[in-house]
């Protein structure tokens, strides 16, 4: 029943928002598809009409209709929303035909000849890149950008698989094809850890975890285990496609698909967490966040654009997985280069020129100064004789 009030909020939402008919009629066939499971049942506009009666009788009940609260939603909030939803729709049609289209074709581990220049170039830039990372990490003790050298040192093993495949054209084989695609996938899943942490870390050294949208504690938890479980999803994709065969293929990447959409979602949600917490502490200050010494904002907009390259490049994947085996993007090398290989490595290189390491800084000394002053007020008071 909640779902039948949920549908008829956002009709009658629709409705006032003076969305033209074909907004409205879009929503009814989309519900009816929703509940059938079945597009060749929405047959006509009486079909549409009479489900939307349907649905207008089942809320006829003063308590069920109270239960309608999107009734409240801004006019012009509903009018994005739907048109968002038709344009949404009409890309994932496209993609749905795209897909379906590739079952005239035979499976392929790639419509092109890999390019061993690009991926020795990228191997090498993305050698600089880890090893630079690997003596900040050690010089500075960042111990939480682990993670993130790690990734770095994902994408150089992926791209050492593209170079191996490329010598192997057209006769390729499984394994090199399956090293770049797993290491390649996986590798912004590890960057993404750490830039969790640093969030976290970013808010304990202004000392104003009451202003965050989540406790420190449960930001990394739930944000380390949403990367965690997208990592895994991904994993077993790959691991269910190292059979070989057109239909562990097909299986690993719906299951890839889903990983990727996971960690889109969280990923998402760690935006709004980052943004909720600059607006908050932007509306009421505290007295570090005044501060010169902490350069806090200039680490914080370092953590959006970095976030926000990752999140460009696991939607341009999300994509390519959904357009399937005969895609458009998995028949140009080109795009892999310019929306994963060169967007990571952008990523990687801002947080080498720089480098959390001054975050890491105060939160130690800020801890070590909390700890002596702890100790002070502990020392035993020198013995006074009574008079």
């Amino acid at each position: 029943m909640s779902k039948v009030i949920y549908e008829y909020g956002w009709i009658q939402a629709a409705k006032r928002a003076e969305v033209p008919t074909e907004g409205i009629s879009f929503l009814v066939r989309n519900i009816v598809i929703a509940q059938t499971g079945n597009e060749d049942k929405v047959q006509s506009k009486a079909d549409e009409l009479s489900h939307l009666r349907f649905v207008s009788e089942s809320v006829r009940n003063p308590l069920l209709h109270a239960q309608v609260f999107y009734l409240q939603l801004p006019a012009s909030l509903v009018r994005i929303l739907v048109y968002f939803c038709s344009l949404g729709k009409a890309l994932y049609v496209s993609m749905i035909d795209s897909r379906d289209s590739s079952n005239d074709f035979g499976f392929a581990f790639y419509h092109y000849d890999p390019s061993i220049g690009a991926a020795i170039i990228f191997i090498l830039l993305f050698i600089g890149t880890t090893g630079y990372h690997i003596v900040q990490m050690f010089t500075t003790s960042t111990w939480f950008f682990i993670p993130f050298v790690i990734g770095g040192i994902f994408e150089i093993i992926g791209y050492i698989g593209r170079a191996m495949s490329s010598n192997q054209s057209p006769n390729w084989t499984l394994g090199p094809y399956l090293i770049q695609t797993l290491f390649l996938l996986l590798a912004p899943a590890l960057l993404a850890a750490s830039i969790y942490m640093f969030l976290g870390r970013i808010i304990l050294v202004l000392q104003a975890e009451n202003l965050a949208l989540l406790k420190k504690k449960w930001l990394t938890k739930l944000f380390v285990t949403g990367d965690v479980l997208s990592f895994m999803l991904q994993g077993a994709g790959g691991g269910i496609q190292s059979s070989g065969t057109l239909a562990s293929m097909k299986n690993g990447e719906h299951l890839i698909v889903v990983g990727l959409v996971v960690q889109i979602l969280f990923f998402a949600f760690f935006l709004v967490t980052a943004t909720h917490f600059y607006w908050k502490i932007k509306k009421y200050p505290m007295p570090r966040s005044c501060s010169p010494d902490i350069p806090w904002r200039k680490h914080l907009n370092i953590l959006y654009l970095t976030s926000f390259l990752i999140m460009v490049r696991s939607l341009f994947r999300l994509i390519e997985y959904i357009q399937g085996n005969n895609g458009f993007l998995l028949h140009h090398e080109m795009y892999l280069y310019v929306f994963d290989a060169l967007l990571m490595f952008l990523a990687m290189v801002i947080f080498n020129i720089v480098h959390p390491q001054e975050i890491g800084r105060l939160l130690r000394s800020a801890a070590n100064h909390e700890m002596s002053r702890l100790h002070d007020e502990e020392q035993p008071k020198p013995y006074e004789r009574y008079p």
